[in-house]
């Protein structure tokens, strides 16, 4: 779990450099969205990891948030059952 957890923080930096290296390519092309580089292999590539990236967030977090969720459950209705006796 911990790993999973260190090797989603390590692409959520890398997506970090991206995004600031995408603000930079358009200041570079003058505020255009489709200069030069926009469109290479590496740009799709990178589109693909960060989606892929962004999918196993949502899981992770359903999950720990849905764990979560039962966990509190389970103390409320223990506590209703230790109040009604």
């Amino acid at each position: 779990m911990h790993a999973c957890l260190l090797a989603c923080l390590t692409l959520i930096i890398i997506y970090i450099n991206y995004v600031v290296n995408f603000q930079v390519m358009i200041a570079a092309n003058d505020g255009l969205f489709d200069g030069p580089g926009f469109n290479s292999d590496e740009s799709q590539l990178m589109a693909t990891c960060l989606h892929l990236l962004f999918r196993v967030l949502l899981a992770l977090f359903a999950w720990y948030l849905h764990s979560l969720f039962l966990l509190l459950l389970s103390c409320r209705v223990a506590d209703a059952v230790l109040s009604a006796s």
